[in-house]
């Protein structure tokens, strides 16, 4: 960020290479749109070229680059109200499928592979119906795998508020996953 700080447009490129994939997956996993998610990935990077004097050296550009880029993909949600995100490998409406193979099941049992496609669409749904800040520490750390410290920069809030946030989505979903199990 050095080099990019002085305009050096090669380290910006490479920079760009390293990152857009992860950037890419992030918006797509927040707005849903293949082709949205590309744009946003775009205007991440462009802000990210703007603010370049504003980079502080020392400081973690991974979590500079996602605040950026949370800001971007937030900003077009609140614009647009569009639906959120899936992270079912699986289903049509999931926006991974594009980017990565649905999972091999061949050799599984056709009941368990039904089971598990129905309760990946019960989380799916249960993820949606999230609020928002619930939602998006889920899709940073257990999509993008984050650590919790990077979650805490990227968000804005406090490493306390991060593990909060976290442990009451994930609660959600368990509940959601146990009552379609029936399980009390």
């Amino acid at each position: 960020m050095d080099q990019v700080a002085r305009e050096d447009a090669a380290a910006f490129d490479a920079l760009f290479v390293r990152h857009r994939r992860g950037v890419f997956h992030y918006t797509l996993r927040m707005v849903s749109e293949h082709a949205l998610a590309e744009d946003l990935t775009q205007e991440a990077f462009l802000r990210v070229w703007r603010a370049r004097h504003s980079y502080r050296i020392g400081a973690s550009f991974r979590a500079w680059l996602f605040t950026i880029a949370r800001r971007v993909a937030l900003d077009e949600l609140r614009k647009r109200r569009l639906p959120t995100v899936r992270l079912s490998p699986d289903g049509d409406t999931d926006p991974r499928a594009a980017c990565e193979p649905p999972a091999d099941r061949s050799g599984a049992d056709p009941v368990d592979a039904v089971v598990a496609r129905e309760l990946e669409r019960v989380i799916d749904v249960a993820l949606d119906r999230l609020p928002e800040p619930l939602r998006e520490v889920v899709i940073l750390r257990d999509a993008e795998g984050m650590s919790y410290e990077e979650m805490a920069q990227v968000v804005g809030c406090p490493l306390g508020t991060i593990k909060s946030r976290l442990s009451a989505a994930r609660a959600r979903l368990r509940d959601a996953a146990a009552a379609w199990l029936d399980i009390p």
